[in-house]
């Protein structure tokens, strides 16, 4: 089996990557260190050392194989995990009629990846938006990132939305919620400053490539804003109830780095600070 180690390291505003491959065939070390098998020894000693020793290395990634999910450590440089992903064997859930729906055999169904507020069936539902089915998935090589646009609605008590922008050591979770494509142009019409995406990399906790998906992304990110305590309590809850236990960690991470006060799930529900807010009503 091939193991392949990737060391990123960051300087000069370019990003550096050195790829190593490693055989996992035995090797045998004479007492005076001759052979190959101790050349491979002393690499991957050095290699590992340079790991734990070398304080620009920002990112160290083991993938086994071809795998695009594995279970990997990616941190970035204020310590918080950019990319929680399913162990191998991790199985697919499929909730089916998650949010009280029956599907409609007269009705045409698409899939959206939601990673939102959204993901809250509360959220749908003030929509009248009722799922067929639900599964988590993720999309590899994409960060989540809070901010707008001059064609996003905000306001004093919402600064900021959530986005997907691509970038190389991250990923992000959410829900593929399969919904009528009455009920997809309805959201697009909630969704001002985002355009709705066809998207191909969207995979399932059990490493299964979703196919065609839709996903809403920002037309244009410009300027990055702390999000209000409300929606990311919203996404941090969700999460924590339907997703990668450790996505959640991360996602909790990322929001505390950006100044959020920690969010309580039952707490803050009881106090009314999560309640769903549909776009329109701040239009």
């Amino acid at each position: 089996k091939l193991f392949r180690l990737r060391l990123h390291r960051s300087h000069d505003s370019r990003d550096h990557y050195y790829y190593y491959y490693i055989s996992s065939f035995p090797m045998q070390i004479t007492p005076t260190g001759s052979g190959s098998g101790a050349f491979v020894s002393i690499v991957l000693l050095a290699l590992l050392h340079s790991v734990h020793c070398h304080s620009d290395v920002s990112d160290a990634v083991l993938h086994y194989g071809s795998d695009s999910l594995t279970e990997a450590v990616r941190v970035n440089e204020t310590g918080c995990v950019t990319c929680a992903l399913p162990p191998r064997g991790t199985p697919d859930v499929m909730r089916i009629d998650p949010c009280g729906s029956l599907r409609r055999s007269d009705k045409d169904y698409e899939r959206i990846f939601v990673y939102g507020g959204n993901m809250d069936c509360k959220s749908l539902s003030m929509l009248g938006i009722l799922p067929a089915s639900s599964f988590p998935a993720v999309v590899p090589g994409f960060c989540l990132r809070f901010g707008y646009s001059k064609d996003t609605v905000t306001t004093d008590s919402e600064p900021a939305w959530n986005d997907l922008v691509p970038c190389d050591r991250g990923c992000v979770h959410g829900l593929v919620y399969e919904v009528t494509k009455d009920d997809l142009k309805l959201i697009e019409k909630e969704k001002d400053g985002y355009k709705l995406m066809k998207f191909k990399g969207i995979r399932t906790y059990g490493n299964r490539n979703v196919g065609r998906g839709n996903i809403f992304m920002m037309k244009k990110f410009e300027t990055a804003a702390v999000p209000s305590f409300r929606f990311a309590g919203l996404m941090y809850c969700a999460a924590k109830e339907w997703l990668l236990e450790g996505y959640a960690d991360q996602l909790a991470c990322q929001l505390q780095d950006l100044g959020v006060p920690s969010i309580d799930c039952v707490r803050d529900s009881k106090r009314g600070l999560l309640r769903p807010l549909k776009m329109s009503c701040l239009k």
